[in-house]
């Protein structure tokens, strides 16, 4: 679902950038003006704001920095260039 939100989004982004290049619109901002429509309103569930901030802050804060000497590991694994040493 998380990526298909993102390939929407730039879909979005690249029609207002190609409409104003194109010089349909004179600015990015009448672009969007013109083109995007307020359908639906959402209003956050903050209980579940609190939980995402509580995984977000005690566990994938980290994983970028626990993950990075493996990453590292399996692309010199794939490119030939093993350095044990890692």
């Amino acid at each position: 679902m998380r990526v298909r939100l993102l390939y929407d989004i730039f879909i979005v982004i690249g029609t207002r950038y190609a409409a104003v290049a194109t010089g349909v619109h004179s600015s990015f901002r009448e672009a969007v003006f013109r083109m995007v429509k307020r359908r639906d309103e959402f209003t956050p569930n903050m209980e579940n704001n609190r939980i995402y901030n509580k995984i977000n802050n005690g566990v994938y804060k980290d994983l970028a920095a626990l993950m990075e000497p493996a990453l590292r590991r399996s692309y010199d694994a794939v490119t030939g260039s093993i350095n044990p040493a890692r």
